[in-house]
């Protein structure tokens, strides 16, 4: 990236109990907003043996308006482009190494972003052999033909991952628009190794439906 970047890391307190402890990883976007709330909520779940404990990463992208370069796309393509090839790389070749040389990681791991980062998080899931297990896609800003890039690759699955998708009416109608042919081509997929679920939270609010799904996908 030629730069700095701000990383928040929680680690469970059991390993400081049992250094043999492992735990599943969670990339987070938009870090600077998502990251307390995405760990408040596994806390939670993980005293009530809802959910594992994680180890949590919050990537700051909103400290001059990164996210816009980070999770650019070619309009023509719907594919990243010259910059944000080079937060993908950051995130798949020195972000991950870099937490598994250093912290207690288990295989499982999880990416989970809101609208324009939301979307870039289905790049990694297009790989021939996904590095992420399970992907939450909070209200995305789909790109370019995304739905159909998605429903080949669930196809294609050979081993279980995981795909949670949220939306409502309080999103722009072209962004709705793209959830639901997303939607309606996901829930139609006969892969056993896809395991897929949306939630509508037209009855509740834009900002409030971000906590909402984070609690929710760790319930299904």
């Amino acid at each position: 990236l030629n730069g700095e970047r701000i990383l928040k890391i929680y680690v469970p307190e059991s390993f400081q109990e049992d250094d043999q402890n492992t735990y599943p990883v969670t990339v987070v976007f938009d870090g600077e907003f998502l990251f307390d709330v995405y760990v408040a909520n596994t806390k939670l779940f993980a005293s009530r043996d809802k959910a594992p404990e994680q180890i949590v990463v919050g990537i700051f992208q909103n400290q001059n308006e990164e996210r816009y370069s980070d999770c650019d796309y070619s309009e023509d393509t719907g594919l990243p482009n010259q910059d944000s090839s080079k937060f993908y790389g950051f995130v798949r070749d020195e972000l991950l190494p870099y937490l598994d040389d250093n912290y207690p990681t288990s295989l499982f791991k999880t990416i989970m972003g809101n609208t324009l980062t939301a979307n870039f998080t289905n790049y990694f899931f297009l790989e021939s052999t996904p590095v992420f297990n399970a992907y939450i896609n909070i209200n995305p800003s789909y790109a370019t033909d995304m739905h159909q890039k998605l429903e080949s690759q669930s196809q294609n699955l050979i081993t279980p991952y995981y795909y949670y998708l949220s939306g409502g009416d309080f999103n722009t109608e072209a962004r709705t628009t793209a959830i639901n042919n997303t939607n309606n081509l996901l829930k139609l997929s006969e892969n056993p190794n896809f395991k897929y679920h949306y939630d509508d939270f037209s009855n509740s609010g834009k900002t409030a439906s971000i906590g909402q799904a984070i609690a929710r996908q760790l319930e299904v």
